[in-house]
């Protein structure tokens, strides 16, 4: 049992400002009168407040699926009138408190806030933490901002009431963020949709001392190493400094008017879209780490390195209480997971002042071993952690009477969620990429693990493709980014993944949105000659971590797949013209007539590396499994395909989700939980409640809670479970379990509620229990199960090894 521990209000609002006496406004302003502000992180913003007119639009010409999304476009009249927002000055790396007073003659039944900031907020009701890590980071399109909509209804009260932020300007761009060059905090109280509290003059501002940055500390700024894929920058707090400006009662008399520095649908900030995510999850109790050290309520004497435990690998919000002799004492924390290849990130310092302190830090790190680096006189009496995480619900489960695969699906599904905030992340700590080829395994995963608010970051994944493509067709394999890349076998993947997402969701609308640039960008390869296709390299041409990767045949793999996809999704959502059902088609049937002559070889297909020679590539288990995936493969290559995939072992974590789908799609079961088995034996073994991003012992050249490394999840609930939707949203299934286990409890979530079943086996007798969503599941039977079937205590006959299922409970029982 976790030991939590209610935390006091005065502890969670770590923030420091100055005090005074707040203006008080129950409508919105009229007053536009604003100020200018630079570019450039350490210009002052002119003080004059002179009228200012903010009428420069992005040019989107080159965006042409862009207005498509105008549906979740708020326009600048929806706004009631809210401004952009900020302080006088704008210097990057650093935090600010803004405080709005407001009476209400009623507590509303309804107060929705609508947000968008750049950076990144959290958000205070009357003194208390209400919502962290607000809102969704910038980058609907280079341009542009997301908005976040905030129920904080139950916050509010008759009489006055004070909404306050924390804001975190980062001021840079990076794999997962797109700067606007200037901080802002924009927002819309809506009370039920009658009256509107709004961001404009009357907010109250200041920056927060307590959070120092270079720019300040100079010489004596740490410098620790930083990642430059990250726009989040590390912390350094001065409790000396620290003030509770979230409180009704806090004097906030020093700080300033707001600056106006946006309007609504011009640069800086762009257009504002809604992103639906749901807030992200943040324990109200702390849970205490372990100290297994015994360093707790041990003054120091000089310079120690103390170790403590979370119960998982997590996003966490680190918490400390300590006693320290003296004022001025810094304190240095971090993760076990701060350094992967040669790359550090997230280093936090605490600056202490005298006697007894807390501090609880508002934005998330990773890992499972808290570190801090403690100077002599100082007495750390406990260290926790607020949990936090991408708001879902776990729905997926599979247990079977084999422990390892148990722990290997939980591993799995671990990180995929540590994986999972803003955007579906190759990893939390080094770089927070929203890779296509990293989201393709997550999305897969997250269809057999969660509930539909675990849809909803595939969704925002596919949609906010639309403000990146541009009119050259390329899918970039990151966005929104700085550095976009098209790595184009990742984006291949991730193509391949949406018609899975299509089958789990039925979302029509979205792939409505999606398929015209899915179609467009497969129509960028070019074919050769001989029927087969020509490499594309794109800007990365990246193809999997290890050696001897045939990307010659991977490459015809992928996009042979690929289009049999887009061809299935444009029939079924009514999309698919003729003109684009010859060409796909057409080119799959030439590079299937070309691939068996040009790529076959007595030990599997391989390419050439020098025609005259003709010598040839050594075999690859990816290359040859993208074979059978996609269909190139035929049926009679399966003894060498099954041949190839035991004993060949090239491929990296991220691909050998597809190498283990191959076997299984040949119905080599055994085979794949053999080579499962082995390949993970490290990571089932390891401490770690996370995969890593290869296979080197205890993770040293990689990270240990890496995106793309889930895949056994999918295999486990899709092939050994044999969970299957056989048509859109599963209007119709299939249950089909591999004979690698003797029982099974396996779930997953559809849009008809729960799907689940239970297998188990006694005495020469199969039980199987299944919970069917509706009267269109079957039960699919190996033929070593038996012969003589009954369902609810009636014989039954099998067609072609098949049991019709109907809604509720079904009881099969089979010898």
């Amino acid at each position: 049992m976790k030991n939590k521990k209610l935390i006091p209000l005065a502890l969670l609002l770590l923030v420091s400002c100055g005090g005074g006496n707040p203006s008080i406004s129950e409508s919105v302003s009229k007053d536009n009168s604003s100020v200018i502000s630079s570019e450039t992180s350490s210009t002052i913003i002119d003080s004059s407040l002179q009228e200012n007119v903010f009428d420069e639009r992005a040019d989107y010409s080159s965006l042409p699926y862009l207005e498509k999304l105008s549906d979740l476009k708020k326009e600048k009249q929806e706004w009631h009138n809210a401004k952009w927002i900020w302080y006088s000055k704008n210097p990057a790396d650093s935090y600010f408190a803004f405080r709005k007073k407001f009476n209400l003659d009623k507590t509303p039944s309804k107060a929705i806030l609508s947000l968008s900031a750049d950076s990144k907020a959290t958000i205070f009701v009357n003194g208390q933490l209400t919502y962290i890590d607000c809102n969704i980071k910038r980058g609907m399109t280079e341009y542009d901002s997301f908005y976040s909509e905030y129920d904080i209804t139950s916050y509010l009260k008759k009489g006055e009431n004070l909404l306050a932020f924390e804001v975190d300007y980062w001021g840079r761009s990076a794999n997962s963020s797109i700067s606007s060059n200037q901080g802002g905090l924009l927002f819309d109280l809506s009370l039920d949709d009658q009256s509107h509290i709004v961001s404009n003059t009357s907010v109250k501002v200041k920056r927060i001392a307590s959070y120092r940055n270079k720019s300040q500390l100079k010489e004596n700024y740490p410098n620790h190493p930083t990642s430059s894929f990250l726009a989040e920058q590390d912390i350094y707090f001065d409790s000396r400094l620290y003030e509770d400006f979230t409180t009704l009662e806090y004097d906030d008399s020093s700080f300033e008017s707001a600056s106006i520095v946006g309007e609504v649908g011009y640069l800086p900030f762009g257009d504002t879209y809604l992103c639906d995510l749901p807030p992200f999850d943040v324990d109200k109790q702390v849970t205490w780490m372990s100290d297994p050290g015994q360093f707790l309520n041990q003054k120091t004497n000089q310079s120690t390195i103390m170790t403590f435990h979370l119960d998982e690998n997590q996003q966490f919000l680190p918490y400390f209480e300590l006693d320290s002799e003296e004022e001025g004492k810094v304190i240095t924390f971090y993760t076990n997971s701060k350094t992967t290849q040669g790359v550090t990130s997230f280093m936090d310092d605490y600056v202490t002042k005298k006697g007894s302190q807390s501090y609880q830090q508002l934005y998330y790190r990773t890992g499972y071993q808290f570190i801090m680096e403690v100077p002599s006189g100082v007495t750390i009496k406990k260290v926790g952690y607020l949990k936090t995480g991408y708001h879902a619900k776990k729905t997926g489960l599979y247990q079977s009477d084999n422990d390892n695969l148990d722990t290997l699906w939980n591993k799995a599904y671990n990180t995929m969620k540590i994986c999972m905030r803003d955007n579906y992340m190759d990893c939390p700590e080094r770089e927070r990429s929203p890779y296509t080829g990293d989201a393709a395994n997550q999305i897969a995963e997250t269809l057999y693990s969660l509930d539909e608010d675990g849809y909803k970051l595939a969704k925002k994944t596919y949609t906010s493709l639309l403000g990146w493509v541009k009119d050259d067709g390329i899918i970039p394999t990151r966005w929104p980014s700085a550095t976009t890349n098209e790595i184009p076998m990742q984006n291949l993947a991730c193509i391949i993944t949406t018609y899975d997402y299509y089958l789990h969701t039925n979302d029509i609308k979205t792939m409505k949105l999606i398929y015209p640039i899915y179609k467009e960008y497969l129509k960028l390869w070019n074919m050769r000659e001989d029927g087969s296709v020509e490499y594309r390299s794109g800007s990365f041409p990246w193809v999997d971590w290890g050696s001897d990767y045939d990307s010659e045949v991977m490459e015809q793999g992928w996009y042979y797949w690929a289009m049999e996809k887009v061809l299935s999704l444009g029939k079924d959502i009514g999309l698919l013209e003729e003109s684009d059902k010859n060409l796909f088609e057409a080119r799959r049937t030439s590079m299937k007539n070309i691939f068996h002559s040009k790529y076959l070889t007595q030990g599997g297909f391989a390419s050439l590396i020098d025609e005259e020679k003709q010598e040839r590539r050594s075999i690859d288990d990816r290359a040859n499994a993208l074979a059978v995936l996609s269909g190139l493969a035929d049926i009679e290559d399966y003894p060498l395909m099954s041949q190839v995939l035991s004993t060949v072992k090239n491929a990296s974590p991220y691909m050998e989700r597809f190498v283990l789908e191959a076997l299984c799609e040949m119905g080599e079961f055994s085979l794949a939980k053999t080579r499962m088995l082995s390949r993970y034996e490290s990571m089932i073994n390891h401490e770690a409640t996370t995969l890593w991003e290869d296979w080197s012992p205890e993770a040293i050249s990689g990270t240990i809670n890496h995106g793309w490394a889930g895949g056994p999840l999918v295999v486990m609930s899709k092939y050994f479970a044999g969970i299957r939707p056989l048509s859109a949203g599963y209007q119709s299934w299939s249950i089909s379990p591999a004979r690698v286990s003797t029982s099974y409890q396996a779930s997953t979530y559809t849009p008809d509620g729960l799907l689940s079943y239970e297998l188990t086996q006694k005495d020469g007798q199969t039980t199987i229990t299944v919970n069917a969503i509706n009267d269109q599941g079957m039960l699919i039977l190996d033929p070593d199960y038996g012969n003589q079937v009954t369902l609810d205590g009636s014989e039954v006959s099998l067609s072609d090894r098949k049991l019709s299922l109907h809604q509720g409970k079904n009881t099969i029982i089979i010898s």
